[in-house]
């Protein structure tokens, strides 16, 4: 059982998973180094929190989630120590804090590091059809919770025009 497992025992039961972390830190963060970093502290939060994981055949998934949100928390905290707007600054905070984590993962791509469909459904192993409807509830989750926000839509236009950010899928 992984709960009685050393630290050192804990991170060869994960090394298989190391590759896959890796890619999605790499897939979500621009540099590399960061991308280590991440997955290096995303292990050690997962080894700390390891009585949370309640189904051991689900480790790769429960280690995924762990490194996903844990990239995604370092970079709304490189987007908060820029010199950004309010409103932008409520755009990409919206865009990281929307769940389920599927989504998030999805539109984070497509949104923050621009790849194309082919591009994320390759990386998350999923279908193009797959990918495109979880990117289309994503934008209308986002899009929804940003006007109840407040943000208008001239202001969401001019933002997502700045940034190259789309607020639909092209049909």
């Amino acid at each position: 059982m992984i709960l009685h497992l050393s630290e050192e025992q804990f991170n060869k039961k994960i090394h298989p998973f190391y590759d896959d972390l890796l890619l999605i830190a790499n897939l979500l963060l621009i540099n590399a180094a960061d991308a280590e970093e991440a997955v290096r502290e995303a292990l050690t939060i997962a080894f700390r929190n390891r009585t949370q994981l309640r189904d051991e055949t689900k480790i790769k998934e429960w280690l995924h989630r762990i490194t996903g949100t844990h990239c995604t928390e370092k970079i709304r905290l490189q987007r908060r120590t820029s010199p950004e707007n309010h409103s932008f600054q409520t755009v990409f905070d919206a865009l990281l804090s929307l769940e389920p984590y599927e989504i998030r993962e999805a539109l984070v791509l497509f949104v923050y590091r621009k790849m194309d469909f082919r591009e994320i459904a390759v990386s998350l192993d999923i279908s193009e059809g797959t990918l495109k409807t979880r990117i289309t509830k994503a934008l209308e989750k986002w899009r929804s919770y940003l006007l109840a926000q407040g943000i208008t839509e001239s202001e969401l236009a001019a933002i997502a025009a700045t940034n190259s950010w789309p607020l639909h899928l092209e049909s």
